[in-house]
């Protein structure tokens, strides 16, 4: 009701928030990917990408919601490219992105941001081998 007073930004994040919320109905969910979607800026694109590191309890509806908004990205094209690589960048899934990536960019280019998230996870500090060991399965599957 009070969104034409919101700016753009704000309207993003909240319904990255609604996205995000894992006690959102699933009905809110694909609401705010319609919307999101809908606009197509990197920065709304960028928020819809945020889906793809949560997870719900139920799989088989996680799995369905991801699924379809994968559909949705492949849809849009070209303009998810950038916003894509942002966000793999500091992903803690990178699966299904990378799926996508492979979907718009092609296997050959796919390889080679593999190759570049590695070597950007070997650098950093931290032990969390979760990322580098889908990066890896990628690699051997891809």
């Amino acid at each position: 009701m009070f969104d034409f007073f919101m700016s753009e930004e704000k309207k993003i994040q909240r319904h990255q928030r609604t996205l995000t919320d894992r006690a959102q109905q699933a009905e809110e969910r694909e609401a705010s990917v319609r919307w999101l979607a809908g606009h197509a800026t990197p920065v709304a694109l960028l928020a819809l990408l945020s889906r793809f590191d949560m997870r719900l309890e139920h799989q088989l509806k996680d799995t369905a919601e991801k699924e379809s908004l994968y559909d949705e990205l492949v849809r849009i094209g070209r303009p998810v490219v950038e916003p894509l690589r942002a966000h793999l960048k500091k992903s803690r899934q990178v699966t299904i992105p990378l799926r996508l990536l492979a979907e718009l960019e092609g296997v050959e280019t796919t390889v080679g941001a593999v190759i570049e998230l590695l070597e950007q996870e070997l650098k950093k500090d931290d032990f969390k081998p979760e990322k580098k060991r889908q990066l890896l399965v990628w690699l051997a599957e891809g």
